[in-house]
């Protein structure tokens, strides 16, 4: 990867940590991360174990550092390093400065993007091993942009949330905006006894340099938690343009999944089952998935939990593949 920009990056933050400590409170320093490390059996037809890349693995996921800066007044910094899944090179997926006057919050840099619930969460506070189907494929690596972003955010006395960002629409790994189109995303939440229920949507272009096709999002979130019982869910769909010749060639998708987990009071255990779905073209056949996920986490302690996850799959564009088993041991730091 383009080292030059984050280098800029990482010095412009130093210059405005070295800029506050002369008028506020000295900075304060927290380091973080996780880990997961994982086994993963895939399983199908016949046909399946010989076409697929992978089909039973040991991996080391994520490997992690989150670096916080901030004073007691206004000053807020993050940089989160990280090796995607899939990847062993490490990547910013966050490098933002944010100045806060409650309720009010505006940041600037590399960050998560305000839409829906599972996006901008970090992927060691899923209830499940990965994201939903629909989550990565409308979002994916759009979660985390290059931008402005304002938010609202009150205490317990308030009744709703807001964010609204200006970004470049192209992947947390491109530095740079390649086609000079900007996106628009926003969030309002309202918060309800025991969690929420929030708004999202994503107007703008595509991540192509030449000629972006339209890129439209929306989502409906939900997430509620009292004691033994967790629910989230979310749907998302979006409209994607694919500009041939002249015209413009659109395609609706549509998805979404729901998640019900059970933990009881002074118990390690948690289990939990999700059911997610996603139709890739709403216009086409073949391109519909769905899986139900079942598992159960064991917490070992507040910084680490052992995994045991199956999934029953069933998707028209990977009709060998029909299920998989992940054992993962997630810790924090």
């Amino acid at each position: 990867m383009s080292t030059a920009p984050l280098v800029r990056l990482v010095a412009l933050l130093a210059l405005l940590t070295l800029a506050a400590t002369g008028w506020s409170a000295p900075m304060k320093w927290t380091l973080g991360g996780y880990l997961q490390a994982r086994f993963t059996e895939d399983f199908g037809s016949i046909d399946y174990p010989a076409a697929a890349d992978n089909p039973s693995t040991f991996t080391a996921l994520r490997p992690s550092i989150l670096l916080r800066a901030f004073d007691d007044e206004h000053l807020f910094l993050q940089l989160f390093l990280q090796a995607p899944r899939g990847s062993s090179s490490p990547e910013f997926m966050h490098a933002f400065a944010e100045y806060r006057a409650a309720p009010y919050a505006a940041r600037a840099g590399l960050f998560p993007a305000p839409f829906g619930y599972e996006n901008p969460l970090s992927s060691a506070g899923l209830i499940t091993t990965e994201r939903s189907q629909a989550s990565q494929e409308l979002i994916g690596a759009l979660a985390n942009d290059r931008g402005i972003y304002v938010h609202y955010m009150p205490g317990p006395e308030g009744k709703f949330n807001a964010a609204l960002a200006l970004v470049n629409g192209q992947p947390y790994n491109v530095s740079h905006d390649t086609n000079n189109a900007k996106n628009l995303v926003a969030r309002v939440g309202y918060y309800l006894p025991g969690g929420e229920v929030g708004v999202s949507a994503i107007s703008g272009k595509g991540r192509e340099a030449i000629d972006p096709g339209t890129f439209n999002r929306f989502a409906v979130d939900l997430v509620w938690a009292k004691a033994p019982f967790t629910i989230i869910g979310e749907y998302i769909a979006g409209t994607t343009g694919t500009p041939i010749e002249l015209v413009e060639v659109k395609t609706d998708a549509r998805g979404g999944y729901l998640t019900f987990a059970y933990r009881a009071p002074d118990t390690p255990w948690m289990p939990y089952l999700r059911l997610d779905v996603l139709d890739r073209d709403t216009d086409a056949a073949g391109d519909y998935f769905n899986r139900i996920t079942g598992g159960v986490s064991y917490y070992l302690n507040a910084n680490s939990k052992l995994q045991a996850e199956l999934e029953s799959i069933n998707d028209q564009r990977n009709p060998d593949l029909e299920g998989r088993f992940t054992l993962q041991y997630q810790i924090t730091f």
